[in-house]
């Protein structure tokens, strides 16, 4: 990504175009790589932000329809699920932790 050469700061993760009629895909659509790539960057956000009192995420652009509401949205949508399918906070289920099951 030349994006990595041009800045010091930390790329979390990299969301694709939405090629479906649905702006929530990863509920309609979870077996595609635009879902996998939120649940990568829901990890890789997770990794990051460890303290708990410090939660603010900043989606920005200089051009509107860019997608920040769509991957705003859609982040949000992953993280709740990511907190259904384990609301104990233990160990995660296999599909959870292996993209090859979805």
């Amino acid at each position: 990504m030349i994006l990595k050469k041009l800045t010091k700061v930390p790329i979390l993760g990299a969301v694709g175009h939405n090629e479906k009629k649905s702006e929530l895909p990863v509920f309609e659509n979870p077996k595609t790589a635009l879902a996998e790539s939120f649940r990568s960057l829901r990890a890789n956000l997770q990794y990051f932000m460890k303290e708990k009192d410090k939660k603010v995420i900043v989606l920005s652009s200089t051009v509107s329809g860019e997608g920040k509401t769509f991957c705003a949205v859609n982040l949000a949508a992953i993280n709740c699920h990511g907190r259904q399918e384990n609301p104990a906070g233990g160990a995660r289920p296999a599909e959870a932790q292996d993209p090859s099951f979805f």
